[in-house]
């Protein structure tokens, strides 16, 4: 029984190790689901004014209310695909014409990022774009070389 517990107990410590490990930065799928035009930090790795924060701040907004209801729109072309395909006998060209609408909005979202990154460059100076990561655009999973990326 003692020796029961004494595996029990260990496995615990285990997992909760490695839980923490993999909430650290990098690991898993939540810690870099974002679109970075700019990098990491950087309001002070580029040493950015207060009058490009700002302007950045206004892209941004303008950017997200922008995409808002494209990205619902995209969402829920997702899920209705998905629902299309969860049949016994799906309709093909039902599912093709969904697959088509998915691709144009993705086509869309994929311009208005392109914009919004050229329109940030804008913003800074050729020193501050000089220190921009080279492959900085979307991250999180599935987005490296291939389709997500903006180079």
């Amino acid at each position: 029984m003692k020796k029961a517990v004494t595996i029990m107990l260990t496995l615990l410590l285990a997992f909760s190790i490695v839980q923490v490990a993999s909430a650290e930065k990098g690991w898993g799928h939540g810690s870099k689901q974002h679109y970075s035009t700019l990098g990491e930090d950087p309001i002070n790795n580029l040493k950015l004014t207060d009058e490009q924060i700002n302007k950045l701040r206004d892209i941004q907004k303008k950017n997200h209310q922008e995409t808002r209801e494209l990205r619902i729109k995209l969402q829920d072309n997702i899920f209705e695909l998905k629902q299309l395909k969860f049949q016994r006998n799906p309709d093909k060209s039902k599912v093709d014409t969904k697959v088509n609408e998915i691709k144009e909005l993705k086509n869309k979202l994929s311009e208005i990022r392109q914009r919004n990154k050229t329109e940030c460059q804008s913003v800074l100076t050729d020193e501050q774009k000089a220190k921009l990561p080279k492959n900085a655009g979307p991250t999180g999973p599935n987005c490296g070389k291939g389709p997500c990326t903006t180079e």
